[in-house]
């Protein structure tokens, strides 16, 4: 027990001595900058210099500040200019098809209304693929979110439900992009 308590005393005279070295290496450093040996012309030399670095870094910062700013810039530009690149070329075949069905001069009617539907189902699904979506209208209630009411009409159904559509209603990724022209329903 006795040599527990010799060892703890010894621990702690580590410690102070330990802890004094570091106060005396903290002071010598505070001497050195401002050292009695030092003119007060060379302290205001020394400070100057200082002061010089500083600026330069901060001139170096503001430079590369600045040249982030424009290639963040220049990057937003060109994504903008070729954010539809992927919608484009999924397009070009349904162009293709268009060409193709135009040219066709020798077509009969049927032929050619059998293929401006599949073009249209190829388009369909192209815009579907990109997250846009048809709004359901006939037969469902008038919902001023989704349904634009051009007219109306006098019917025995019950009413605000949409009996017609003029014009097919969007929605992409969730966000209503054109509503549904609608013809809806009135009692007498």
């Amino acid at each position: 027990m006795v040599d527990s308590k010799k060892d703890e005393k010894k621990q702690d005279i580590k410690e102070d001595i330990k802890d004094k070295k570091k106060e005396s290496k903290s002071k010598t450093k505070e001497k050195k900058f401002f050292s009695k040996k030092e003119t007060s012309d060379e302290i205001k030399q020394r400070l100057e210099l200082e002061v010089k670095e500083a600026k330069e870094n901060l001139l170096r910062v503001v430079a590369d500040t600045e040249n982030y700013k424009k290639r963040v810039e220049r990057e937003k530009e060109d994504f903008k200019k070729f954010a539809n690149e992927s919608i484009i070329k999924k397009l070009l075949p349904v162009i293709d098809n268009f060409e193709r069905a135009i040219e066709s001069k020798e077509a009969s009617k049927e032929s050619i209304i059998e293929g401006v539907n599949l073009v249209l189902k190829d388009i369909l699904k192209l815009v579907k693929e990109f997250g846009v979506e048809e709004i359901e209208a006939v037969g469902k209630e008038f919902d001023p979110n989704f349904h634009q009411a051009v007219t109306y009409e006098i019917s025995e159904d019950k009413e605000d439900m949409v009996l017609k559509e003029m014009q097919k209603g969007y929605i992409l990724n969730n966000r209503l992009i054109r509503p549904s022209m609608v013809v809806i329903s009135k009692k007498e």
